[in-house]
């Protein structure tokens, strides 16, 4: 059926609300994937499926589109599930949206001269700011082969490109990405800025690509535009295959997944054709200023609470508990994220005070760069799985601890041994069950993860940090 690539069969239940268009993308996705499976349902959905009982969903690896008893004995048992909500609906409004940038464009086609001014390249970069940091070191290559160039990019990244990477380029061109979703002025706006330059090579690195990134991308003037096959987990295929359109290169992706920084590595080596040997890592300047700046102490432990999404958010009791055991081992501590995150930093510091520890609220006082130096000097950071654990990684901390709630299995997390010092991922214990599958799950099948990171317990975490201490 299917060449096999993890250790054992993958099992699939059908449920009752599946439809034949959606087993016909989950085949299409494990094919492609080359993943060996089997499909099992009571309801014989096709011809291929395997007659079974709702008994039979405790020996599967997947429930696919249950009911909600169904859902219910998956869950019992720490099976996932696939059941998108109002599906649909979001995919029209993304056609919309489409839509909707047509008229833009052609607006500003008519609005707005063709371009006088000539640059040599241009690189899009518009994703998460720990998206950035799995790419920056690539930037050398570019300026090697290119020299100085263009950067589209996130503006939420314009600090950490300020301080380290100004040096490779021309310009940098912040993207504020819900403006650039909700408001058509700044749209045009920015349509204006780009369109107001000719180049002879625009590079997209992108493995995701969205639709900010392609619209970027269309209304750019280049002879040449670059990009890669990617996946369509920020885009839906029909929309994927219209952008794809407007690139006069299309380097191949490996199917399978791979840690970020080395698909990186392989979009690179695909587009200079050879072989690279660029380093992960963030050289910090100065990195002893931050015990000036913030009065920090000698010892003390990172809590990093913030996320870009409530789901990957650990609970704040769970971060006190932790933070209590890492009190005993006479650490202060220091709790870092957004302007967002400063009301529970202050009500996690208040309930430690009780108990006499020491405790620094750093919340919305750092830059990216600052962010980075507190890390580099605490002897523990404790995260969410987000931009923080990417930054520390980068600049080799060697305690990193991450509660991570099930998005992108593998491709961001866990990081391989030979980057950085120690990563310790404390997963849900769905993951945990089997996490060959789970990478099917969270990556080929792109499933939006619902696990409740709330079931992973502080003493998961407090383990995780005594078997370091044991490892020294």
């Amino acid at each position: 059926m299917c060449t096999q690539t993890t250790q054992s069969t993958f099992n699939i239940y059908l449920g009752k609300h599946n439809k034949s268009h959606q087993l016909t993308m989950l085949i299409n996705q494990l094919q492609n994937a080359k993943i060996l499976f089997n499909i099992y349902s009571p309801y014989l959905t096709c011809i291929s499926t395997k007659k079974c009982t709702q008994d039979f969903i405790s020996q599967c690896h997947l429930v696919f589109m249950p009911d909600s008893k169904e859902k219910k004995i998956a869950l019992s048992y720490h099976i996932p599930i696939y059941a998108p909500k109002h599906l649909q609906i979001k995919n029209f409004f993304r056609y919309i949206r489409v839509f909707g940038y047509s008229i833009l464009d052609r607006m500003a086609n008519i609005l707005y001269p063709k371009p006088r001014k000539q640059n040599h390249c241009i690189v899009i970069k518009t994703d998460a700011i720990g998206d950035y940091i799995l790419f920056r070191n690539f930037l050398v290559e570019i300026y090697r082969h290119y020299g100085a160039f263009s950067l589209v990019g996130n503006i939420a990244c314009y600090d950490i490109i300020k301080e380290f990477d100004w040096d490779y380029l021309i310009e940098f061109i912040p993207i504020h990405r819900p403006s650039f979703l909700k408001n058509p002025l700044y749209y045009l706006k920015l349509l204006k800025r780009l369109q107001s330059t000719q180049y002879e090579i625009l590079i997209n690195p992108l493995y995701s690509r969205d639709i900010i990134s392609e619209q970027i991308s269309k209304n750019i003037y280049a002879k040449e535009k670059i990009t890669n096959t990617g996946d369509t987990l920020a885009i839906l295929p029909y929309l994927k295959k219209y952008y794809d359109s407007f690139y006069t290169r299309i380097l191949d992706s490996t199917p399978m997944i791979i840690f970020e920084f080395y698909r990186n590595l392989e979009f690179f080596e695909n587009l200079f054709k050879t072989k690279l040997d660029t380093p992960y890592i963030l050289e910090l300047k100065n990195p002893e200023q931050v015990f000036r700046q913030y009065g920090l102490p000698k010892h003390y432990a990172t809590l990093f609470i913030g996320a870009s999404n409530a789901r990957r958010k650990w609970p704040k009791e769970h971060f006190i508990a932790t933070a209590i055991y890492l009190a005993s081992l006479n650490l202060a501590i220091v709790i870092c994220g957004g302007k967002e995150d400063e009301k529970e930093a202050e009500e996690i510091k208040q309930v430690l005070e009780t108990k006499n520890i020491k405790v620094f609220n750093l919340c919305g006082k750092t830059t990216l760069s600052g962010l980075a130096r507190v890390v580099y000097n605490g002897n523990h950071l404790i995260s969410n799985e987000t931009s923080c654990v990417h930054i520390a990684k980068a600049i080799r901390h060697d305690k990193v601890f991450v509660v991570y709630n099930g998005n992108h299995f593998r491709r961001f997390t866990p990081y391989p041994n030979r980057i950085g010092g120690k990563y310790y991922g404390i997963y849900h214990p769905i993951i945990m069950k089997n996490p060959d599958v789970y990478m099917v799950i969270s990556n080929f099948l792109q499933i939006p993860s619902e696990l409740d990171i709330k079931a992973i317990s502080p003493q998961i975490m407090i383990n995780s940090i005594k078997k370091a201490q044991s490892d020294i």
